[in-house]
């Protein structure tokens, strides 16, 4: 399945995204360094995204293997 997730921040370099909160319920959170890791793994482009007519990011994430709940603590 994909999930879109949309914020209304800017990251500087890949290893900022692993700061980024997926879910928070409380006072806690889950963060994308909780579930993996974010690295810059550029590829040959071959497609450009655009939200709005501006360009976009896409970031997917993937949960690997297992039966395991990739939100749940």
């Amino acid at each position: 399945m994909d999930y879109n997730i949309y914020t209304n921040a800017q990251v500087n370099r890949p290893d900022d995204l692993n700061s980024v909160p997926l879910k928070t319920e409380g006072q806690r959170s889950v963060f994308i360094s909780d579930i993996g890791k974010a690295v810059d793994g550029s590829y040959m482009q071959y497609n450009i995204v655009r939200v709005d007519g501006q360009k976009s990011v896409y970031v997917p994430i993937q949960k690997q293997g297992g039966d395991s709940n990739t939100i749940r603590w």
